[in-house]
């Protein structure tokens, strides 16, 4: 059983797959903390489709424990046998032992969104430079880091359609 997909932006709503075909009808829709809410509907409907953005993933799991057992929505890290090394949720009740990797029905891999690559890789090498005792180019990295996460709040910015053009008139 795999945990609903949590929705962090609300980007478009329509009454068919996009990726089909193109009559849509688009659902017009505000959010707010509770959600999206569809607004000013000229048709009844029953089914929708949303293009979105899954949420960000929080990391927050303790090592896996063999001697603990662990309940839907427990968070751990784990290294596989071969030596990679990832956070997993667990989507389900665990027995003792029941790890990431041999019981794989029951637990999700905590996935990291492709648009945080760069910002993750420049952030990383900048805190190593910073461990290293390489002040002077750990400055250079997190500048880096910090531009490649303003390019992607651009563009989601932009691409969000939460944000009003502002409306003038020449006098």
């Amino acid at each position: 059983m795999t945990l609903p997909t949590p929705i962090s932006e609300f980007l478009w709503a329509t009454d068919k797959d996009w990726r089909v075909t193109t009559k849509l009808v688009d659902f017009p829709f505000q959010v707010d903390e509770k959600g999206a809410h569809f607004v000013q509907l000229k048709h009844t409907f029953s089914f929708v489709w949303l293009y979105f953005r899954v949420r960000r993933p929080e990391l927050k799991g303790d090592p896996f424990d063999q001697t603990l057992t662990y309940v839907a929505g427990d968070q751990v890290y784990f290294v596989t046998s071969n030596g990679k090394g990832n956070f997993y949720t667990a989507n389900q009740a665990t027995n003792l032992g029941e790890d990431p990797e041999h019981y794989a029905p029951k637990w999700d891999l905590v996935q990291i969104p492709y648009f945080l690559r760069q910002y993750l890789i420049q952030g990383g090498y900048a805190d190593w430079l910073t461990g290293d005792g390489q002040q002077d180019k750990s400055n250079g990295a997190e500048v880096l880091a910090n531009a490649a996460l303003e390019f992607e709040a651009d563009k989601l910015q932009r691409q969000g359609g939460q944000v009003r053009r502002i409306k003038w008139r020449q006098i």
